[in-house]
């Protein structure tokens, strides 16, 4: 695996599409950077790859990767930073995350018996009468965040020790087709804390796969470092 810090560069092209990746609408930020991600990972003449590569925004124009070839150089980035990534993971181990994640469940329809996903917190909210929604917000995402994470780590190889939601955000892509059923909506969240790992080799097989849903679109990723 490769880890890569990728930058937005100041050439002539990279400029000329600032306007998307620099926008103020996060849904068409998200967007454009998913297609500009692709352009350096896409294998050529492969209309049919599938992703094989996690990324987060880490800034703008800062981009972190992992992925399982290098990412190819153009004229949109400055030189990559790469780093083989094989980190040793031990039972016991103390670590600091970051996760930005798609974080979501199944909604059935009592009626049709169909389903429907929604993020966790726009999930738990529909407990609340709608005028005080709002003022829950904070506290659900907190609370909802939480209990996901705590469940992948029992899934996953690691306990939570500690977590922090620091964002929670719904972005609207821009639309692709006809009708509003094709409009692609993400519930965010941003998290940090503490783990332990319980199972290294669960834990790294996740990390690889990436947490959630929406990894196309710059979730999933999980940052690890050493905690004291």
């Amino acid at each position: 695996m490769f880890l890569s810090r990728l930058q937005f560069s100041n050439s002539p092209t990279a400029q000329a599409l600032s306007g998307f990746w620099r926008s103020p609408d996060s849904g068409q930020r998200r967007s454009a950077q998913h297609n500009i991600m692709w352009s350096v990972f896409a294998k050529e003449g492969n209309s049919e790859q599938e992703r094989d590569f996690l990324w987060r925004e880490e800034g703008e124009g800062s981009f972190i990767a992992l992925s399982h070839r290098p990412p190819m150089q153009n004229d949109l980035f400055r030189p990559h930073v790469i780093k083989e990534f094989a980190p040793c993971l031990k039972s016991g181990d103390r670590l600091a995350f970051k996760l930005r994640a798609n974080a979501t469940r199944s909604l059935e329809n009592a009626e049709t018996g169909k389903s429907r996903r929604l993020d966790v917190v726009t999930y738990d909210l529909l407990s609340y009468p709608m005028k005080e929604r709002g003022l829950r917000r904070r506290d659900v995402a907190q609370s909802a965040g939480t209990e996901w994470i705590k469940r992948q780590g029992a899934k996953h190889g690691f306990e939570i020790i500690q977590n922090a939601v620091t964002d929670y955000k719904i972005d609207v892509l821009p639309r692709f087709t006809v009708g509003p059923r094709c409009t692609p909506k993400f519930g965010i969240i941003d998290m940090t804390g503490l783990l332990v790992v319980t199972e290294p080799k669960k834990l790294w097989n996740q990390i690889i796969f990436g947490f959630g849903r929406a990894k196309s679109f710059g979730c999933g990723l999980m940052l690890l470092r050493a905690s004291s």
